[in-house]
């Protein structure tokens, strides 16, 4: 604290509460922080905390499962600050603690996306890297992390085509059975929506999700309407009612037996 001076030079003397030490800024001259303070007794509940945090820390800064145990002692030496009486000191050791808070969660997100990355997670990792900013250690892994995606967008490019053509195929169905614009028209759109989902499906995300899903609940039925209505020429409303209608009876039937079994 500025407030005291060491006895040996008249210098200010300042606290290290991680190693619980009083020392002189001036001549170096330490006394021990639990003799030195007065209100030590008022704060030494924190102190114990940030001892526990420092175990925790010092042990194994590569491990995620550390870096947590770290992490969560100093968010609790950080809410014993705040129960604590105010006093200077325990204002700084709250800005202490916030500040190995701040860092501990900044390792933690790092470990956790350098796992991601070796469980081949990389969109995973690569998202936690990005909210990281300017972390250290995360620009090169975020590097390798991108090449990754991109690596693996390329090798799926043709299952994103198939995937990507199943819904313009529905529209192209739809809208040359059920309106009067030309075939030229419908393909023209079918083939625009086509673009967009490929691309989406490419890019992957949770819209790209949700495209696949709903792409592939609606293959059946379609390849069954394409069957019955141009291999077999049955009316589009016949089709369409045994396209929708059968793969739910199987469902159904599936279920039921399941269900006895």
């Amino acid at each position: 604290m500025d407030d005291f001076k060491c006895r040996v030079c008249g210098g200010d003397m300042k606290n290290d509460y991680k190693a619980g030490l009083r020392y002189c800024t001036h001549c170096g001259n330490k006394l021990d922080l639990s003799q030195a303070d007065e209100h030590y007794k008022d704060y030494e509940n924190i102190i114990k905390q940030l001892n526990s945090a420092e175990t925790a820390a010092l042990s194994d800064n590569n491990d995620l499962k550390t870096v947590n145990q770290a992490l969560l002692a100093y968010k609790n030496a950080l809410t014993a600050c705040s129960l604590s009486k105010p006093m200077a000191q325990v204002e700084e050791l709250k800005l202490l603690c916030r500040e190995e808070v701040e860092k501990y969660t900044k390792r933690s997100r790092f470990l956790a996306a350098k796992e991601h990355f070796e469980n081949k997670a990389y969109t995973k990792a690569y998202e936690e890297l990005k909210a990281l900013g300017d972390y250290a250690e995360a620009a090169e892994l975020a590097e390798k992390c991108a090449a990754e995606i991109q690596k693996e967008r390329i090798k799926h490019l043709p299952y994103s085509i198939f995937a990507g053509l199943i819904l313009p195929a529905i529209l192209f169905f739809v809208l040359k059975e059920k309106t009067d614009i030309s075939i030229a028209a419908a393909l023209a759109a079918a083939l625009t929506a086509a673009g967009l989902d490929i691309f989406v499906i490419y890019r992957g995300g949770a819209l790209a999700t949700l495209l696949e899903i709903l792409s592939y609940i609606l293959l059946v039925p379609l390849l069954i309407f394409a069957l019955l209505a141009y291999v077999f020429h049955l009316s589009t409303a016949l089709s369409l009612g045994i396209a929708i209608g059968a793969p739910l009876i199987i469902v159904i039937l599936l279920a039921v037996l399941a269900e006895r079994e």
